[in-house]
């Protein structure tokens, strides 16, 4: 990206005012029609476009599965978007591999409703008001242990919270909550036992 002192107008982005998200050296934009664009440094495969370059100024489409409208964006040491489906989409570089283009992840079974990335870790919050995280960790991740995790893993130890919102920071991630019925939490303990006997899904 272009380095300045002062605030400067990005060109082509005449229907960007819906989200915008600043990463490790680089951002997305989102429009108003749901579409995604990145500049910056692609370094770690970020951008979302392919590998073969190395930096773009301007900020270029890039193309979510079938032309998913998307809904929120974020970018961290990688890029990641949530769908009007709940559906979540991570690109670039990461503990859980390369994926120079969007890639569906499908190891989280209900519908996303946000996602947060910092440094190799990110969280997202499903329609049930559990988190999922991933990614390197010395304890940041809250799963109990300091082992990596590749995939979506949820975090049920939250003393009876259920999370509204979930941030990450470059190595720590704050949650916002509230208490939760016994009930709901029962259904959500019990969600979990289901998906673990089954086998797991890989993306």
């Amino acid at each position: 990206c272009t380095k300045t002192s002062v605030p400067f107008k990005v060109a082509n982005l005449m229907s960007v005012d819906q989200q915008v998200s600043a990463g490790f050296e680089h951002s997305l934009y989102l429009s108003t029609d749901g579409q995604v664009f990145a500049a910056g440094n692609n370094a770690n495969l970020q951008i979302g476009i392919g590998e073969g370059f190395e930096t773009t100024k301007t900020p270029v489409f890039v193309n979510i599965f079938e032309n998913s409208r998307v809904v929120q964006i974020a970018a961290g040491l990688n890029s990641a978007c949530v769908t009007e489906h709940g559906e979540l989409f991570l690109w670039g570089r990461g503990i859980w591999g390369e994926s120079p283009l969007p890639n569906k992840i499908l190891a989280i079974s209900n519908k996303v409703q946000s996602v947060s990335l910092g440094g190799d870790l990110g969280v997202v919050v499903d329609e049930t008001g559990l988190a999922w995280v991933w990614g390197q960790q010395h304890g940041e991740l809250a799963v109990g242990d300091k082992e990596p995790r590749v995939h979506p893993f949820p975090i049920l130890n939250m003393n009876g919270k259920l999370v509204r919102q979930a941030q990450c920071g470059h190595q720590f991630i704050v949650c916002l909550g509230n208490n939760v019925k016994k009930e709901i939490r029962h259904k959500i303990e019990h969600h979990e036992r289901q998906r673990k006997s089954k086998s797991k899904k890989c993306y």
